[in-house]
């Protein structure tokens, strides 16, 4: 679900009851693929979601992934993140329009994320030839080479 509860009625209960529902079809069908949880319009909103919801045993072990976009109050990103790692969960900033590097840094130190996505990326950077960095062309900087972090 995009940007639950952003003009929709896809609320916190809403998504927890999808999950439940459709979570254990999945494994039924032998299925691994988990759900990502709450996907919502800022990182506020997405931590109120996940609040909502945290004491449901039931629908957590279908999530694999805590995710938020930018458009809005983005302060609780280190509660998603350490609610993430007492669960074992990673966190993803997965929509974001405006690029600036310091948005991509804030969300790998306060958010942790394991995922970072923009819209209209291939506007904005380019890969080097060397195959392990990018250069950013409306900062006119090369980032350096990213590593992967595994849990």
């Amino acid at each position: 679900m995009n940007e639950p509860g952003n003009q929709n009625s896809f609320y916190a209960p809403v998504l927890a009851r999808m999950i439940k529902a459709l979570g254990p079809r999945m494994q039924a069908a032998g299925l691994s693929t988990k759900i990502v949880y709450p996907e919502c319009e800022y990182a506020a909103a997405s931590w109120n979601f996940i609040q909502t919801v945290q004491a449901d045993a039931e629908m957590w072990p279908y999530v694999g992934l805590l995710s938020y976009h930018l458009y809005g109050d983005n302060t609780p990103r280190p509660q998603i993140r350490d609610f993430g790692l007492a669960r074992g969960l990673p966190t993803a900033q997965t929509e974001f329009m405006w690029l600036d590097i310091n948005y991509l840094y804030d969300d790998l130190t306060l958010g942790g994320v394991s995922e970072w996505n923009i819209f209209g990326i291939g506007q904005c950077f380019s890969i080097n030839r060397d195959g392990t960095s990018i250069t950013c062309s409306n900062c006119g900087s090369a980032i350096p080479p990213m590593s992967r972090r595994r849990r």
